[in-house]
């Protein structure tokens, strides 16, 4: 079982995810352990306030020291998850924030509340050179009220990101149906674990990739799980 995990909230001290050094490396361990050989560190990004390029990077050195002395082998890359904010286009032109591994791909993150024409919000994204993925989907009231949300942004190229933890757990039979719906007609491009912790929301992966095999296939499976965000962290296209 291989993994690619390219949303996580593993720097320490940097948001609402790890908090300690010791937590990043205990995560790191258990992603190691579930079949996580490339990772990505998504600290939220909000403009003008936190966690831009150089704080990422600086902490990702930090990060990486910890990592060699303790012999954790996972290659570990740099990103953000990019918060939208009315000055969204302005965030987008000024690149302040990490793409992952300095590709065209950038993880971008919804507010809970309803959002104007998210397909032509995203799709301007591609006039800044960006590639938006789109962070844990699922979660969006907005897109679960209308299936042909998901369609069009699968149609203009938008990367569609889910949580592992969602198809382990659902927070309803609803929720459930909604996001295999999703799977079986190919709305979902990747699967990843927005671990921001080590209980409540953690890691994860290996028991959704499971649930994703028995369900699709060992061929699906890997292509959530693997194939498409190690194309992400290598910037290629992916191809449906």
């Amino acid at each position: 079982m291989r993994m690619a995990d390219i949303h996580t909230h593993i720097l320490p001290g940097m948001d609402d995810g790890s908090k300690t050094m010791d937590e990043s490396l205990e995560m790191l361990r258990r992603e190691y352990s579930d079949g996580v050989r490339d990772l990505v560190v998504t600290p939220h990004y909000v403009h003008k306030e936190m966690n831009d390029k150089q704080a990422v990077r600086e902490c990702l050195i930090e990060l990486k020291k910890a990592m060699f002395e303790e012999k954790i082998n996972v290659r570990i890359y740099e990103g953000n998850e990019v918060m939208f904010t009315s000055d969204f286009l302005d965030v987008l032109s000024n690149k302040e924030f990490c793409t992952i591994n300095n590709s065209q791909y950038a993880l971008i993150e919804f507010p809970p509340t309803h959002v104007k024409n998210p397909v032509r919000t995203l799709d301007d994204a591609y006039l800044a050179g960006v590639t938006p993925i789109l962070a844990h989907a699922e979660r969006y009231e907005q897109f679960r009220d209308d299936i042909k949300l998901f369609e069009a942004l699968v149609e203009c190229g938008i990367v569609v990101q889910i949580n592992a933890q969602s198809i382990i757990d659902p927070d309803c039979r609803k929720s459930e149906k909604f996001i295999h719906r999703l799977i079986k007609n190919g709305l979902v491009h990747i699967v990843a674990s927005d671990c921001h912790d080590l209980e409540e929301r953690g890691i994860n992966l290996a028991d959704a990739y499971r649930i994703v095999e028995k369900k699709y296939g060992l061929e699906l499976a890997e292509k959530l799980f693997y194939i498409n965000p190690l194309k992400v962290i290598k910037n290629r296209e992916i191809v449906e």
